[in-house]
């Protein structure tokens, strides 16, 4: 314990604990007082805004009739590519009978990816799933193999082409001729040729598809059509299974329904036995820098003419009267840049920050007599960047947005870059304002 002159004593002890209780209380109200925000790590990417649609393929399809009455063995695969004059199948009087065991080692694996497949895209709206799944077990495992001479009436394929079991009465359409009750899914009906009833004469026995290039019509809405009337190319993503195929792409309209055809040269196999397709249309693939809509701001800036910047960068000439001598004198004002653009003059402006000057104020270029009188300004769109724990606004350049992301134009001068962290509600707070930030997961 110390004693001062006036005989007071002074516990250093207690001292010190205060400064420390002054220190916890005031940290305190400092943590309590600042404004959290959630950050978001801005990365690149693309947006997802493609629209689905179910799609009718069109296909060039022949169907076989039966030559005469019986019952039907099978000896090419759905889906299998058979040559001219291949036997497809042939017409007994008997009964074929199959067994399981003798499947492959092949056969068993196609049976579980074919059962795989399907649970991945099984919908409960389309229940007619299950009967096309049972179908493609049923091909797989009756499917015999021509050893010698078939016995019988042998049915050959007519021409080269891949071997279809199914029927639904839509073989002869024109992608150019379809209507709208065309795409109904309650309407639809397809028959499985595959049975073990007898065949009569004339009974279509099989499908042969004689060309790998095919189509898919569907139908567009009217804002869709006009933004897509002028491509020629798009890429597709079928539902199914998620594979991509590039196609040449067109759009009609008729009886005020508009609609768009795409043309494929290949995976047409992997479709053989449907008619009905969910695709979607990749036409959103341009890249940049993905953000949330709800970070975008607009901030207003006064704009001054890029070549009054002085040669140094670091600010600009402003003309002041003294307050002592009521002269005119000049003086250097420091502040950021936010952006430069083109002025309707074809002039070049800086974007300043509206708080280091004020409307009417006089700038001077330097070396020259040329002056600037503030009060032009120009609204920016941009976000707040807080990769230092206050807000900073950054400048954007829109290239898209959905209804919860936008695309901006990565690398562009005062703006953002990939894994910078931005506030997610742009409008939540201020400019160099010091933040708690909580980064989302």
């Amino acid at each position: 314990m110390n004693r001062n002159k006036e005989g007071l004593s002074i516990d250093i002890g207690t001292l010190i604990f205060g400064a420390i209780f002054l220190y916890i209380v005031i940290s305190a109200v400092i943590y309590l007082t600042t404004p959290r925000v959630t950050s978001y790590m801005v990365t690149s990417g693309t947006l997802s805004n493609n629209v689905t649609y179910t799609a009718i393929a069109i296909r060039d399809e022949t169907l076989v009739y039966s030559p005469s009455g019986g019952y039907v063995n099978y000896y090419v695969q759905s889906g299998q590519k058979a040559s001219k004059n291949d036997i497809v199948c042939g017409i007994t009087d008997s009964r074929p009978a199959t067994s399981a065991k003798d499947m492959t080692q092949e056969d068993l694996s196609q049976v579980r990816s074919l059962a795989s497949k399907f649970t991945k895209v099984y919908r409960s709206s389309a229940f007619d799933e299950v009967y096309n799944l049972k179908y493609s077990l049923s091909t797989q495992a009756e499917v015999k193999t021509v050893t010698g001479a078939v016995s019988g009436n042998a049915v050959t394929a007519e021409r080269d082409g891949v071997i279809s079991y199914v029927t639904d009465g839509m073989e002869e359409l024109d992608a150019h001729k379809v209507k709208p009750e065309d795409f109904s899914l309650a309407g639809y009906n397809s028959k499985i040729l595959r049975s073990d009833d007898t065949v009569s004469t004339g009974d279509p026995v099989y499908k042969i598809i004689g060309d790998d290039t095919w189509q898919l019509v569907f139908v567009l809405s009217e804002s869709v059509y006009s933004s897509l009337k002028n491509a020629n190319y798009v890429k597709v993503r079928f539902e199914q299974d998620e594979v991509t195929e590039n196609g040449e792409f067109e759009t009609f309209e008729k009886d005020n329904v508009y609609y768009g055809i795409v043309t494929l040269h290949s995976g047409m196999v992997r479709y053989c036995n449907e008619r009905m397709l969910r695709i979607e249309l990749l036409t959103n693939t341009e890249k940049g820098l993905k953000i949330p809509i709800s970070s975008i701001v607009t901030k207003e800036f006064y704009k001054i003419p890029a070549d009054f910047l002085l040669a140094s960068g670091n600010g600009f000439c402003r003309m002041v009267k003294d307050k002592k001598t009521g002269e005119d004198r000049n003086e250097i004002v420091e502040t950021d840049l936010y952006a430069l653009v083109k002025g309707k003059d074809g002039r070049e402006y800086y974007c300043v920050e509206k708080d280091a000057f004020s409307e009417g104020d006089i700038l001077i270029k330097e070396d020259s007599s040329s002056t600037f009188k503030i009060g032009p300004e120009i609204s920016l769109e941009g976000v707040y960047c807080i990769n230092r724990s206050y807000a900073q606004f950054r400048k954007i350049e829109e290239i898209d947005q959905n209804n919860e992301f936008c695309l901006v134009k990565p690398d562009s001068s005062y703006g953002i870059s990939q894994y910078d962290y931005i506030v997610r509600d742009g409008d939540s707070v201020d400019e160099s304002q010091i933040l708690k930030v909580r980064h989302e997961s």
